[in-house]
C-alpha cells in the first residue's frame, strides 16, 4: 500500500485522494468536539496534485486554528462566520463541522487558484522551457564579441538585476585603480579565462571591503588616473553572464516544477486571478531572458552569414579557371558558347554567388530563367523564346561546369543539372530554313535604303552575304580572315583557314574560291588591301575596337543583317516563327549546303569544304588522314554551286 502523508487519506477502492484534518487538541477541548479528524475530497486522482492542494489548504487551517485560539468567546466566533449559515436558520449552536466544510470548499478553490495561476505564470513563457547548454556556451561567445566590439551595453540591457550590477560597478571601477588590482590584474592564466570563471582581480575585488568611497577617503592608494576599460567591461561582461546563468536555472527548476504536478481540468471552481507573489517577480527575468534567447537567436544567424561568406567561392573566378582549362582541351567557339552561357547566368545569380550554396533548387531556378530567356535582338525576335535546342546548351554547358567544380574539389555534390535537358521534337525544334533562289538575287543585289543603314561598315556588308553564299563559311570565320588567307595552289584562288582558332579542329580546312565571287571582284578587293599593306580583310567592322565582343568581330555584321536586311528583303521572322522555322545569316550555310545535296555530291567532299569532319568519319579520317583531295577536285565541287 502507498504510503500517504499524515493530511492526505484514501479510501479502499477509491481513485480520488481525501484531505484528512486533525484537529488541535486545544481548540476540541475549548469547543468541546467529539470527533478529532475531519475528512473531504481533494476532488484529484493525481497524487501529485493531492500533495500540492492538501499542503495548501492545510496551511490556510493552521492559520484560521491559531486564530481561533486567541479568541476568547463563543460569541466573536460565532459572528465572524454567521456567513456559513443560513441566514434564516436560527443560531443557538454551532455547527463546527459545516464552519469545517464551507472553509475547507473556499480554501480548496483558493489552492486551485494558485497552481492555476503559477502554471498560466509559466505557460505565458513557452520559449524558455528548454535552454540548452549550447545557448549558454553561446551567450559567452555573444559577450565576448560584444567585449571585442565595445558594445557591451545591449548585454546590460538583457540583465534583470541591473541595480544589483550597478551597485558594485562604481566600486569595482576604483579597484581597477589601485595597487591590488594592478598586482592580481598580472597573472598570466586569467588571459584565457571563460567568463564562467573569475580572474584573479575579480576574486581580489570580492575578498575586499574596499570601495570607492575608501579609495575616495585613501587617495594614496590609488596608482591610475582612469579606471581599467578592459577590466570593467569583463566585470559587467561576467556578471551579465553570471544573470543568464541564474535565470537558466530558475527556468530548469520551473520546468521540474511543472513536471510536478498536472494542471486540472475540473471547472468546479471558479478561478479568482490570485498568483503567487514571488511568482510574479519572475517575470521581468523572463522578459530579459527571452529577449536573450532572440538576441542569440539574431547573433547565431549573422555567425553564420559571416562563416558563409568567409568560406564563400564566387563563381565567376571559378567559371574563368575553368574556361581557362577548357580553352587547351577545346576549340575557341566552344570557349565562346561558355562565356555566352555564363554572361547570362551572372544576371540571375550574380557573379559573386557562392559556389558551394549551389543545389538542384537553384538550378531549376535557372533552368526557368534559360527557358524564360528571348532571343537575341539581333536576330530579330520581338517577344520568342531561344530555341529548345538552345535551352539544352546553356544547361548541358553549366552542367559541365559543376562536374568540372566537383572533380576538381570546389563544390561536395554533383548532378545539380542531370536529367534537365528538354527533349527535342518537331513540335518544339524550330529548323533553320534555305534562302530561296529569289531571296538569294535579291540579297546580292540589296543595296542600303538609307544613308544611315551601316554607314562605317559598308565595304563589309558588301561581302560577307555574298562569301557566305558560295563558300558556307560561318559568320566569325569570314571576319577572321586575312589578306595572307588567300593563296594560290595549281593555278586555283583558294582561301586557307588552317592557321585559324576557330570552332573545331575540323573547320581547319580549304575553300576554292568561286568564280562568281571572282567575277564579283572578291580578290581585286583583297589586292586593294594588299596593296595598303593591310592585314586584315575587314577592316571596318573592328574600328574603335581593341577586343572582340563575346559574339565575335561579326557582331556587327550579324545586326545589321538580322535587324535590318532580312526585314527590307521581305522576310517576317515572326510569321517564320510561328511554321516553326529560323532563318538568319547561318542560313548562307543551310543554303549552300542544301545546294551541293541536291546536286548529289558525295558526304565526305561536303564535310571537308564546310568543316565538318569528325571522329565519326573513320573510314576517310583515320585511315586516310595521310592523303589530302586534290584542290581540283575540291574546286570542281564549290563550281557546282549555281543560285
Amino acid at each position: 500500500m502507498v504510503r500517504l502523508n499524515h493530511y492526505l487519506y484514501q479510501y479502499p477502492h477509491s481513485k480520488n485522494f481525501y484531505f484528512k484534518l486533525r484537529i488541535p487538541q486545544r481548540i476540541k477541548q475549548k469547543y468541546s468536539l467529539v470527533n478529532q479528524f475531519f475528512i473531504s475530497s481533494l476532488k484529484t486522482s493525481d497524487k501529485n496534485n493531492a500533495q500540492r492542494l492538501a499542503l495548501i489548504v492545510k496551511g490556510y487551517f493552521d492559520k484560521e486554528f491559531r486564530s481561533m485560539f486567541l479568541r476568547q468567546t463563543f460569541t466573536e466566533m460565532l459572528e465572524m462566520h454567521r456567513a456559513t449559515l443560513a441566514e434564516s436558520e436560527e443560531v443557538k449552536t454551532w455547527d463546527f463541522r459545516a464552519y469545517l466544510k464551507a472553509r475547507f470548499s473556499e480554501y480548496l478553490a483558493w489552492g486551485k487558484d494558485m497552481i492555476a495561476s503559477e502554471m498560466n505564470l509559466i505557460n505565458n513563457y513557452p520559449e524558455v522551457k528548454h535552454i540548452s547548454s549550447k545557448e549558454i556556451d553561446l551567450f559567452n561567445q555573444y559577450l565576448q564579441s560584444s567585449m571585442e566590439n565595445n558594445d557591451i551595453s545591449r548585454g546590460f540591457e538583457l540583465t534583470a538585476h541591473k541595480q544589483y550590477l550597478l551597485s558594485y560597478l562604481d566600486d569595482y571601477q576604483a579597484f581597477t585603480r589601485s595597487e591590488e588590482f594592478r598586482k592580481a590584474n598580472d597573472e598570466p592564466e586569467d588571459k584565457n579565462l571563460t567568463l564562467s570563471h573569475a580572474t584573479s582581480a575579480e576574486k581580489a575585488f570580492s575578498r575586499s571591503d574596499r570601495g570607492v568611497d575608501y579609495y575616495q577617503a585613501h587617495p594614496s592608494l590609488l596608482v591610475e588616473d582612469e579606471p581599467n576599460a578592459i577590466a570593467v567591461k569583463r566585470f559587467i561582461a561576467r556578471h551579465i553572464a553570471l544573470d543568464f546563468d541564474f535565470k537558466c536555472a530558475l527556468v530548469q527548476e520551473l520546468k521540474k516544477f511543472e513536471d510536478s504536478f498536472k494542471s486540472f481540468s475540473d471547472e468546479a471552481y471558479d478561478r479568482n486571478g490570485l498568483s503567487f507573489i514571488q511568482m510574479k517577480t519572475f517575470e521581468h527575468m523572463f522578459d530579459t531572458l527571452n529577449e536573450t534567447l532572440k538576441t542569440l537567436k539574431d547573433f547565431t544567424e549573422k555567425q553564420s552569414i559571416k562563416e558563409q561568406e568567409s568560406n564563400a567561392l564566387p563563381i565567376k573566378p571559378i567559371a574563368e579557371k575553368f574556361m581557362e582549362e577548357k580553352g587547351i582541351s577545346t576549340e575557341a567557339d566552344t570557349v565562346r558558347q561558355y562565356k555566352i552561357a555564363f554572361t547570362f547566368l551572372y544576371t540571375i545569380i550574380g557573379e559573386d554567388f557562392d559556389l558551394t550554396q549551389f543545389n538542384r533548387q537553384k538550378a531549376l531556378e535557372i533552368k526557368d530563367a534559360v527557358m524564360a530567356k528571348q532571343s537575341n535582338s539581333e536576330k530579330g525576335r520581338r517577344s520568342e523564346t531561344i530555341s529548345v535546342a538552345t535551352i539544352n546548351k546553356y544547361l548541358k554547358n553549366f552542367g559541365a561546369f559543376l562536374s568540372w567544380c566537383y572533380k576538381h574539389d570546389y563544390i561536395s555534390e554533383q548532378g545539380q543539372f542531370e536529367n534537365m535537358t528538354i527533349r527535342e521534337t518537331a513540335k518544339n525544334t524550330s529548323r533553320r530554313r534555305s534562302y530561296t533562289r529569289t531571296e538569294i538575287e535579291t540579297i546580292v543585289s540589296y543595296e542600303p535604303r538609307d544613308k544611315r543603314e551601316a554607314k562605317n561598315i559598308r565595304d563589309d556588308i558588301f561581302w560577307f552575304p555574298k562569301i557566305a553564299l558560295y563558300t558556307g563559311m560561318r559568320l566569325n570565320e569570314i571576319s577572321l580572315l586575312t589578306i595572307d588567307d588567300f593563296q594560290v595552289q595549281d593555278g586555283i584562288d583558294f582561301i586557307n583557314l588552317n592557321d585559324k582558332n576557330l570552332k573545331t579542329s575540323s573547320s581547319n580546312r580549304v575553300i576554292p574560291i568561286h568564280s562568281k565571287l571572282i567575277d564579283m571582284g572578291l580578290l581585286a578587293f583583297v589586292q586593294a588591301k594588299r596593296s595598303k599593306k593591310e592585314k586584315i580583310l575587314f577592316s571596318q567592322i573592328r574600328v574603335g575596337k581593341a577586343e572582340s565582343s563575346k559574339d565575335g568581330w561579326a557582331e556587327p555584321i550579324s545586326k545589321w543583317f538580322n535587324r535590318t536586311l532580312i526585314r527590307n528583303i521581305g522576310i517576317d521572322k515572326d510569321k517564320e516563327a510561328s511554321e516553326n522555322t529560323m532563318i538568319d545569316f547561318h542560313s548562307f550555310r543551310t543554303t549552300f549546303i542544301s545546294a551541293l545535296k541536291v546536286k548529289g555530291v558525295g558526304g565526305y567532299l561536303v564535310k571537308q569544304i564546310v568543316g565538318h569532319l569528325g571522329a565519326d568519319d573513320i573510314t576517310f579520317d583515320t585511315y586516310g588522314g595521310q592523303a589530302s583531295t586534290k584542290m581540283s577536285a575540291l574546286k570542281d565541287l564549290v563550281e557546282q554551286i549555281d543560285y
